[in-house]
């Protein structure tokens, strides 16, 4: 039985999100396990710690359509999101009592060279996850 093209897109759109979500934001955490696993080898390395990599090497994120409405399909968006949030790279303050026009400029300005746009969904998905609840 063949999958149908929408499947097959669903399907696709579903592994990017995972391995953008389960690999590529794991640098430091994947260095050091690497590192630790030479360390058998070679005892000189067993006190190296990784650096958190800076806001440019995130720029893989551009080659993920972040604005995708396909995207909002995906299980792991949020958890995606979730990431993008918490490294320091990208310092995305929570809104608060930040007028949201205000806030949008600040993450705009934050993460546009490194995502590849300036406005759309994936913006507006992130302040919607990052209102305070009510």
């Amino acid at each position: 039985m063949a999958l149908s093209e929408r499947i097959k897109k669903y399907l696709i759109d579903e592994f990017n999100i995972r391995f953008l979500k389960g690999r590529l934001f794991y640098y430091k955490e994947s260095a050091e396990k690497s590192f630790k696993m030479l360390e058998k080898e070679t005892p000189s390395y067993s006190d190296y710690t990784a650096v958190e990599p800076d806001k440019s090497y995130y720029s893989f994120l551009r080659d993920f359509n972040l604005n995708n409405p396909q995207y909002l399909l995906q299980l792991f968006l949020f958890r995606l999101f979730e990431e993008i949030f918490i490294y320091a790279a990208f310092k995305i303050p929570k809104i608060k009592d930040i007028p949201i026009d205000e806030w949008l400029r600040g993450v705009n300005a934050t993460v546009k060279d490194v995502i590849g746009f300036n406005s759309g969904l994936f913006y507006d998905m992130l302040a919607a996850m990052l209102m305070p609840s009510r």
